[in-house]
């Protein structure tokens, strides 16, 4: 059993964490933009970023035969890229690996290899389960470690394997990062501007780069910035090429909405693919 590390980023009694869920589903906007089939969506505390990934969650779909986390390795433990294949729990119950396809991408990618201790103190994965359990109720997932600063040959490997693995599967695959972190607590101060306004345009040029699904590009602008989850992020734009899919931003903030400080700000992100319909003509 992986039990919950992610102590602060959300409440930790059931009934605390349902009714801040029903709060930031309320407060965030239904689109009509079809089945959504991938994304990135953040991992902050629910105060901070929660909004944001409500705006992405309540525009899924009611259900999808698995859900694949693709997680940032803030921790540095592990390997490059882990699969966690044990039972995880969150205040909301227990989610089951699925076991068969985590097998699969492992059979399939030899980069992908099965290590608890990635996910052990991990909590990109952990705080995106409420949501989906909130929202999905019953539904089996393969979280994925996936570290940043690799080669981009890394992730278009991986990113091919999930494709191939997924192809007749009603599959949702998620990223899950933040963006850019500004401030002399993460030792990126790159402006002497304003910092929300930095923050905010050098992330959207990384959204529309994602959206474009121009892995190359978002990379080099990662490399410029302090986006946590980029391995995981090009990972996702690689299982995306290929599939006929358009993207649309669904939300953005940044931590500075809710602290109102500008010593350190983090931006958010909730990025939404769907499977373009097929022109019958």
């Amino acid at each position: 059993m992986r039990y919950p590390v992610a102590q602060g980023f959300y409440p930790w009694r059931r009934d605390e964490l349902l009714s801040m869920l029903e709060d930031l589903f309320k407060k965030s906007e239904k689109m009509d933009i079809g089945h959504i089939i991938g994304g990135v969506v953040p991992h902050a505390g629910y105060m901070y970023s929660g909004l944001t990934a409500a705006h992405f969650y309540k525009n899924i779909s009611d259900s999808y035969d698995v859900v694949i986390i693709l997680g940032t390795n803030h921790t540095g433990l592990g390997e490059k890229a882990a699969i966690s294949r044990e039972l995880w729990e969150t205040p909301l119950g227990v989610v089951e690996v699925d076991l068969e396809l985590a097998d699969a991408l492992m059979d399939v990618c030899p980069h992908i290899k099965a290590d608890e201790l990635a996910h052990l103190y991990e909590h990109s994965i952990e705080v995106q389960l409420p949501f989906l359990q909130y929202r999905l109720k019953d539904f089996r997932f393969v979280p994925i470690t996936i570290m940043s600063n690799s080669n981009p040959a890394f992730y278009t490997e991986i990113g091919n394997a999930i494709k191939t693995c997924t192809k007749d599967l009603n599959a949702l695959i998620i990223a899950s990062s933040d963006f850019t972190h500004f401030g002399e607590g993460y030792g990126f101060v790159p402006t002497n501007g304003d910092p929300v306004e930095w923050v905010r345009k050098t992330d959207l040029k990384a959204v529309d780069a994602i959206l474009r699904l121009d892995d190359d590009e978002f990379l080099n602008i990662a490399r410029t910035t302090t986006i946590c989850g980029s391995g995981a992020i090009a990972t996702l734009i690689n299982t995306m090429k290929g599939m006929n899919v358009n993207g649309k931003l669904l939300h953005y903030s940044t931590s500075y909405d809710v602290s109102r400080n500008k010593d350190m700000i983090v931006g958010y992100a909730s990025v939404g693919f769907v499977r373009e319909e097929k022109n019958s003509d």
